[in-house]
């Protein structure tokens, strides 16, 4: 928790915003799983893959990139 606030930028936090946190995070994990779920039944399929995730990141509003190129290649000198 402390990670994500600092890359925020936030300098210092209270005890009691811990809980909050935790409740708005589980909440929004839960709608993004629940969609996700939809979405899997209605493509008749029974795993969730990445993609799936991303579709239902975008049927919420975010802009989220998506790469199939990624970890493909490696880098040599």
């Amino acid at each position: 928790m402390e990670r994500l606030a600092r890359k925020a930028g936030v300098k210092s936090m209270s005890v009691g915003c811990y809980p909050l946190i935790h409740r708005v995070i589980l909440a929004k994990l839960h709608d993004v799983a629940k969609i996700t779920l939809i979405a899997n039944s209605e493509n008749h399929t029974k795993t969730i893959m990445g993609n799936d995730i991303v579709n239902t990141l975008s049927i919420l509003g975010h802009n989220v990139g998506e790469s199939n190129t990624l970890g493909t290649q490696t880098c040599t000198k």
